[in-house]
């Protein structure tokens, strides 16, 4: 019977999502529709596009896309399976510890996971679902001793730190774990597990990491994916409220305070101490998903620990309430509460947001897209007065491309200051070959909240000297060259 309900409930979370994911609007991120069209067509990332994240998913949605096609609808089925197997790993998680556990974290992923995340952020997704992953195996290491897992959760964090480089904090956190945990077993000699658990992350890394070597594209992929995070990005970036980002990342977390208190009472099972340094640590690493921007929605990953966290919290608080007297389980419990009481009350406002942007659906389109009858017109007039090899420089919007099945001139894709910097460089870059045509939108030379505009861009000096217009259709702009320009 136990068995025909799990099934129901699992039919019914399903066909909540479905409805939710493929019945409702939803945002398109269009980005991630033209980046691997971009691919297919033998592009490479980082050395053809300028892209500041690392590529794993951008591999991924290629092969989904070039198998249910470059359609809206299969975004949001990748979305949907994505959000649904992170679930699945949440439950396997939170079962592992406990029955009860794995049903209070599936139904706490369940009721807040739209209030806190009504996006449809495709790398944040993709990295909850590898760190729901990494978590599974993490914790079935840790009930079994078995190698094979310690390998594939590093292989899993591997795979997320290939989809995002933020959560590259976790990995020195599992090392240092795993050192500790030798020497608190006074095993000093042999450290197969972290071996294992590295060769699993370094085996992911260095795949993807050999591909771009092998496509001379090595240098650009470092130098994108760090360096220029840490200089250009950390410094340009928009910034949302950090005071917004770390409350919810403290609610997320604050898990954590009743459980380190029945971990030191010693009420747990040596299992579930493990269980609870491993939820505390990877908590942790996550947390620092949350930067540089602050942006809520980049606690994906977090939530995920969070949904196993509360969910095990949830299950003690019932067992203990029938094995210890009150002056046993009482600061435990008053803790919780209080906790709870917290959640809730920070939760509020999200949860009216969501009902007011359900409220607002009859009067949105069913896919939110940022492109517009101006586009739409340029894609239209590329397609009459370009022959399709004919490679367009495009500072518009990006779709423009894949609407019109043209490919770009050039690695600058997006008219975005931070990734045109240095300006001189990419100026430079751009007027050393200098394209045919090129797409501009007068919103490129709009000053906005923490994006300044294109005004001091250097190219835009070339293009008045070079290019005569060829069309206007609103904001958008198409130049064409006067003359051939020897460089």
């Amino acid at each position: 019977m136990r068995h025909i309900l799990l099934v129901v409930a699992f039919v019914l979370l399903c066909s909540f999502f479905a409805y939710v994911y493929l019945g409702l609007s939803l945002p398109i991120q269009l980005i991630h529709i033209t980046v691997p069209y971009l691919i297919k067509n033998g592009l490479v990332l980082y050395r053809d596009i300028v892209y500041h994240h690392t590529p794993l998913m951008q591999f991924i949605l290629t092969g989904f896309y070039t198998t249910f096609g470059y359609t809206f609808f299969a975004y949001r089925l990748y979305f949907l399976l994505t959000v649904l197997l992170t679930l699945f790993f949440v439950y396997k998680s939170g079962s592992y510890l406990s029955q009860k556990s794995g049903f209070f974290a599936v139904l706490f992923f369940t009721i807040f996971y739209l209030p806190f995340f009504s996006d449809s952020q495709l790398e944040e997704v993709t990295v909850a679902f590898f760190s729901s992953i990494s978590l599974y195996l993490f914790v079935r290491y840790i009930k079994t001793n078995k190698d094979k897992y310690i390998f594939l959760s590093g292989a899993s964090i591997g795979a997320a730190i290939m989809t995002k480089q933020v959560v590259a904090v976790l990995a020195p956190v599992i090392f240092i774990y795993l050192f500790v945990k030798k020497i608190r077993e006074e095993r000093w000699a042999l450290n197969i597990e972290i071996w294992w658990f590295s060769l699993g992350l370094s085996s992911v890394i260095g795949i993807i990491s050999l591909y771009f070597f092998l496509q001379n594209a090595f240098i650009d992929f470092f130098y994108w994916n760090i360096l220029f995070n840490l200089t250009t990005y950390a410094k340009d970036a928009p910034v949302a409220s950090a005071s917004e980002g770390l409350k919810v990342a403290f609610i997320f977390t604050s898990f954590v305070f009743p459980l380190l208190f029945i971990y030191k009472k010693k009420y747990l099972s040596s299992f579930e101490r493990e269980a609870v340094i491993v939820l505390v640590l990877f908590a942790f690493g996550l947390l620092f998903g949350l930067l540089p921007s602050f942006y809520i929605n980049r606690l994906r990953g977090l939530f995920v620990i969070s949904s196993v966290g509360y969910g095990f919290l949830f299950a003690k608080l019932i067992s203990m309430s029938s094995k210890f007297s009150d002056k046993n389980f009482g600061l435990f419990s008053k803790t919780s509460f209080i906790i709870l009481i917290v959640f809730t009350l920070v939760s509020i406002p999200y949860v009216q947001n969501l009902f007011e942007y359900i409220q607002s659906f009859p009067g949105k389109p069913y896919n939110i897209v940022d492109y517009n009858k101006d586009d739409l017109k340029a894609v239209v007039w590329l397609k009459k007065n370009t022959v399709k090899d004919e490679k367009i420089m495009n500072l518009g919007n990006h779709y423009i491309l894949f609407l019109s099945q043209r490919l770009p001139a050039n690695k600058y894709l997006w008219p975005i200051p931070w990734l045109l910097k240095p300006y001189d460089k990419s100026a430079r870059e751009i007027e050393m070959d200098p394209p045919k045509f090129v797409i501009d939108s007068k919103l490129n030379h709009v000053d906005y909240p923490q994006v300044p505009s294109l005004n001091d861009w250097p190219f835009y000096e070339f293009l008045d000297e070079n290019y005569m217009m060829a069309a206007k259709f609103g904001d958008v702009r198409i130049y064409k060259i006067k003359k051939l320009i020897k460089i």
